[in-house]
């Protein structure tokens, strides 16, 4: 099992550890929504440089491309998955901030 310093490090650069990636089943409304998620990978809306949420705009365009029905249980579990991203987004930015301020400290 890592440690919380070991899964900062990994999240701050990018890595999965591929040995601690967990293994779930799920149904199929949370996989679709899960693709549709990864392919709308770049269509995010942002203000100096931070992802404000998806373009919900372009929806209808991309799942219509993949073949993906959208119904609200998978529109609610895309949205949960926005939400992650802008979570993990801001803890990320929370802990760079933290160690900007730690670093003038030390000065």
């Amino acid at each position: 099992m890592l440690s919380e310093d070991e899964m900062l490090a990994d999240l701050e650069m990018g890595k999965l550890n591929q040995e601690e990636e967990p293994v779930f089943e799920v149904d199929d409304d949370t996989y679709y929504a899960l693709v549709l998620f990864q392919a709308m990978a770049s269509q995010w809306n942002t203000e100096n440089g931070i992802r404000k949420g998806l373009k919900y705009e372009v929806i209808p365009a991309v799942k219509e491309s993949m073949g993906i029905d959208m119904n609200p249980k998978s529109f609610y579990m895309l949205r949960i998955a926005e939400n992650v991203v802008m979570c993990a987004d801001q803890e990320k930015r929370v802990i760079e901030k933290e160690r900007k301020v730690a670093s003038y400290d030390r000065a």
